[in-house]
C-alpha cells in the first residue's frame, strides 16, 4: 500500500473518531440552525434542567424530578421517567423558532387557548434549573399543523401572545411518561408454572410437555398443550385448550398505576402467588393482592432470580454468561422495590381457579341453563 493511500486512510479514521468524540461529549445540545429561537435563554440552559412542571387544569398537574442522572414522575411516587421522552420534550420547547407576534387584547387570548379563565385552557409549562427560579415558565395554548407545524404561546406574566413554529408533543398524564411494559416474552417459552392460593385450599403446578418437534415443522403442536399435574379430577373433563389463557396472561405485563412495595397494603398476606420458570432457567415469582381501594384489577409485586444450570459443559463467565441471565437482571432492575397495578381482565385471568378449566357438570349446564329461561 502505497504512503499516500494509507495516510488517507489515517485522516478518515482520524476525522471518525473526532466526529464520533463530539457526539457523545453533547448528547443532550440542542441542534443549531439557521432559525430564529424563541427562547434563547433558555436554549443556553436546556441541558441543566432539574425540574419539569406541566399544568393543564388546576386538577392536572404533571412534576418530573431529576435524581441524578434519572428521571422521575412526582406523583408516580418517584417511579423512574423515561428519560429520552423527558429530554426529546426540553429539546421541542428550545427548539421553537421564528416566532411571530400575535394580540396583546387580553379579550382574544381566549381565541388562541391562551386565557387561563377560557373554556379550552392553555398548558402552563415550568423548567428549573439550579434555585427557586424557572428558566423557563410559558403558556402554551392551540397548535396548528399547516401550512407550518406550530404554537400559540406566551410568556407568563405578559400579555403579548406569539405563534412559533415547531413540532411539539404534550403528554400531560404521568403515565404518559414512564414504561408501562413490565414483561414481554414468547409464551412458548414458560416451562412450568405453580399456583398457591393464601388460605393453601388450591395448589395448581401445570408443565409443559415435551418439544415433539419434527424435522421440518416450524412449531410443536405438543407444546401448546399444557398438562395438570394430578391430571383431570375423576369425572371431570377438561375445557378446550383449558390452560391457554393462563400462559398467554403470564407472558406479558403492563400496568397502570404504580406504588412503593412497601405501601401498607401489601403488609397482609397475598391472596395468591404464582411462580413459573422458562426454557432457560428463568424464574419468575409473583404476588397478587386485591384492589383495596377500587375493587377492580389487582395488585403485584414481581421477583426474577435465574436458577443455575445443571449439568452445564463449562461454568459461566462475564464473556459467556448463562442463557436469560442479561433479562433476568433487567427484569429485576425494574420490578424491585414497587407494586403494579393489572387491570381487571388481567387480574381475572391470574385468579383462575379448577372450575374455570373443566366443564360444568350436567345438572350446573341445567341450571344454567334454566337461569338463564327464568332470569328472575
Amino acid at each position: 500500500m502505497s504512503k499516500s493511500i494509507r495516510f488517507a486512510l489515517f485522516t478518515l479514521c482520524v476525522l471518525a473518531a473526532a466526529w464520533y468524540f463530539h457526539q457523545r461529549q453533547v448528547p443532550d445540545a440542542v441542534e443549531s440552525s439557521a432559525h430564529t429561537w424563541f427562547l434563547t435563554d433558555f436554549r443556553k440552559e436546556v441541558n441543566q434542567s432539574q425540574r419539569l412542571r406541566l399544568e393543564v387544569s388546576a386538577e392536572e398537574m404533571l412534576e418530573l424530578d431529576k435524581h441524578g442522572e434519572q428521571w422521575v414522575v412526582q406523583s408516580l411516587h418517584d417511579y423512574p421517567a423515561l428519560g429520552d421522552k423527558v429530554r426529546a420534550f426540553l429539546r421541542q420547547l428550545a427548539s421553537l423558532a421564528n416566532a411571530e407576534a400575535k394580540t396583546s387584547d387580553p379579550q382574544r387570548l381566549a381565541a388562541l387557548q391562551l386565557d387561563p379563565e377560557g373554556e379550552t385552557k392553555p398548558k402552563h409549562v415550568q423548567v428549573w434549573a439550579q434555585g427557586e427560579t424557572p428558566i423557563l415558565d410559558l403558556w402554551l395554548g392551540k397548535q396548528k399543523w399547516q401550512p407550518q407545524q406550530g404554537v400559540y404561546l406566551r410568556r407568563d406574566g405578559e400579555e403579548q401572545s406569539y405563534y412559533a413554529e415547531g413540532s411539539l408533543a404534550l403528554p400531560y398524564r404521568a403515565l404518559d411518561w414512564v414504561e408501562l411494559e413490565l414483561l414481554s416474552l414468547p409464551a412458548t417459552k414458560l416451562q412450568s408454572v405453580r399456583l398457591q392460593d393464601a388460605d393453601g385450599h388450591a395448589e395448581f403446578l401445570f408443565l409443559a410437555p415435551e418439544d415433539e418437534k419434527k424435522e421440518g415443522e416450524e412449531e410443536s403442536t405438543a407444546a401448546a398443550e399444557w398438562q395438570r399435574q394430578g391430571g383431570v379430577p375423576e369425572g371431570r373433563v377438561w375445557k378446550s385448550h383449558p390452560f391457554q389463557a393462563l400462559r398467554g396472561a403470564l407472558s406479558w405485563f403492563r400496568f397502570d398505576d404504580v406504588l412503593p412495595a412497601s405501601d401498607k397494603q401489601f403488609a397482609e398476606a397475598p391472596e395468591r402467588e404464582l411462580t413459573w420458570t422458562t426454557v432457560d432457567h428463568q424464574v419468575v415469582h409473583i404476588r397478587l393482592w386485591p384492589d383495596q381501594a377500587e375493587g377492580q384489577g389487582a395488585w403485584l409485586q414481581l421477583e426474577a432470580t435465574l436458577v443455575e444450570e445443571e449439568g452445564a459443559a463449562a461454568p459461566e463467565s462475564a464473556d459467556k454468561p448463562q442463557p436469560g441471565r442479561e433479562e433476568v437482571e433487567k427484569w429485576q432492575q425494574k420490578w424491585a422495590g414497587w407494586a403494579f397495578h393489572m387491570p381487571k381482565f388481567k387480574a381475572d385471568l391470574l385468579r383462575q381457579g379448577l372450575e374455570d378449566w373443566l366443564e360444568p357438570l350436567p345438572q350446573e349446564e341445567e341450571a344454567e341453563a334454566e337461569q338463564e329461561k327464568n332470569p328472575e
